[in-house]
């Protein structure tokens, strides 16, 4: 990361490999290029089913033998199941930030929550520190840090408000109109 001097983080979906061997190649290659982290999803690209906690483990646990801060994102809250309750899928979460621990996960990442209860529920009992994907609908940086959040990911957010200014400001353009800046 010849560009900055700041810390890079990566988002490397499931690992990018077929196994935990290629996962550790695809890793090593971030790491060489100089990231500091990076972020691995519990499900592969694509798919909406979860892998099992023990083989993400697998992945995981090979992404970290590189050297690399990998933040776990566990996608239990992603797509809420019908008829699933919030504690129930706590319950999931906290059983698999047991096993990304232990497999040497430096964090974990519950987006698509914004419920208070939720996450003061996980940042409780979690033996990772929990990074929260923020929500319109959901709390402020105050409170998710009050909650114990230790990370605030934005997501796409940020870019998508710019790009639907800037589309804001190209149709008052087009339609003869003085732009706002």
């Amino acid at each position: 990361m010849a560009a900055t001097d700041l810390p890079v983080s990566m988002d490397m979906e499931a690992g990018y490999g077929e196994d935990a061997q290629e996962v550790r190649q695809s890793v090593q290659r971030v790491y060489d290029a100089g990231a500091s982290g990076i972020n691995m999803e519990d499900r592969m690209p694509g798919e909406d089913q979860l892998l099992a906690p023990e083989d993400f483990a697998e992945r995981l646990a090979a992404a970290v033998s590189t050297g690399l801060w990998v933040n776990a994102r566990c996608d239990v809250f992603r797509g809420r199941p019908i008829g699933m309750d919030g504690q129930t899928l706590v319950d999931e979460v906290l059983g698999r930030a047991e096993i990304y621990a232990n497999a040497g996960a430096g964090s974990l990442f519950v987006p698509f929550l914004s419920d208070t209860r939720w996450i003061g529920a996980i940042c409780a009992a979690s033996p990772l520190p929990v990074n929260i994907l923020r929500s319109p609908d959901g709390p402020g940086q105050t409170e998710l840090a009050r909650l114990g959040v230790a990370r605030i990911s934005h997501g796409h957010q940020p870019w998508a408000a710019a790009m639907n200014w800037l589309t804001g400001q190209a149709e008052r353009i087009f339609a003869g109109d003085e732009p706002d800046y």
